[in-house]
């Protein structure tokens, strides 16, 4: 299997390499995403940060994220500044358990 042909995800609890998300988000179809407390992480164990979760899905409109106890690693200084591109064609944005602790 080369890319999958997916329009919505979700992934609950589970942990994943950076390369399957990619496999999951591969066709750039995906219409709706929905991570419940997810580990998405490099091959070096780093975190994904935020706005990488968005590099293959450019047809996106819904996102739901529930955030899980770790992941103020997943925002750098800039990563605000790189979500303006994307945000503008999201019609629902829902992010759950953000806290001002990043």
């Amino acid at each position: 299997m080369e890319k999958c042909n997916l329009r919505s995800l979700d992934i609950w609890n589970q942990s994943l390499t950076y390369d399957e998300y990619s496999f999951l988000t591969s066709s750039g179809d995906l219409k709706r995403l929905y991570l419940n407390e997810y580990i998405i992480c490099h091959p070096n164990g780093t975190l994904v940060t935020f706005d990488q979760l968005f590099k293959n899905i450019p047809k996106l409109i819904a996102f739901f994220m529930v955030f899980a106890e770790n992941y103020s690693s997943m925002f750098e200084s800039d990563t605000f500044k790189k979500l303006t591109d994307i945000l503008p064609h999201l019609k629902e944005l829902d992010l759950y358990g953000l806290t001002e602790r990043i």
